[in-house]
């Protein structure tokens, strides 16, 4: 059971709960969900207006006027710090230059990763179809030139029999 917020709001907290007793798994344990796209939506307030969360926010949002942004850096040092090192990150272009190539290079290296994954699954499927089928086709000529009738019809329909008789017959 989840102990939820209003859909509306931009922040969520969810805990852990046993759904017959109703008991709360840890009480230190808790799940928080920061949704800007709703804090946006939210009725605009005066910066001294808002939570600490709200604050964060605020900055994340990227949508306030330089002298807000201002306001809430003076509101808050760990935002204030964060424009800081925004401020330094963007005004060196070398920098920023770097930073943006790591990222392409990480999400070209994330297709790769992908499409490789991708090709090796379609490779093993046709592989493990082509096995499969050469596996049965040689169970079932063996069971046809003994003139075990019965076994191949019973094999043809059943995979517990086909599996059995590949051990018994030592079919790889």
């Amino acid at each position: 059971a989840f102990e939820l917020l209003p859909q509306s709001e931009p922040v969520a907290m969810y805990s852990i709960y046993n759904p017959k007793t109703g008991d709360r798994l840890n009480k230190d344990m808790e799940l928080h969900f920061i949704e800007i796209p709703k804090y946006m939506k939210a009725p605009p307030k005066k910066i001294g207006e808002l939570s600490k969360m709200e604050r964060w926010l605020a900055y994340f949002a990227n949508k306030l006027t330089d002298l807000e942004r201002e306001e809430l850096a003076m509101s808050e040092p760990a935002i204030k710090e964060a424009m800081e090192a925004e401020k330094l990150f963007l005004c060196n272009p070398d920098e920023y230059l770097r930073y943006v190539n790591r990222q392409m290079a990480i999400m070209d290296y994330r297709s790769s990763l992908q499409a490789a994954a991708e090709e090796g699954e379609a490779r093993g499927e046709a592989r493990g179809e082509a096995r499969g089928e050469s596996r049965v086709t040689r169970l079932m000529s063996l069971l046809l030139e003994a003139g075990k009738i019965e076994e191949a019809r019973e094999a043809s329909n059943n995979e517990a029999t086909r599996k059995r008789l590949f051990e018994k017959y030592h079919i790889e």
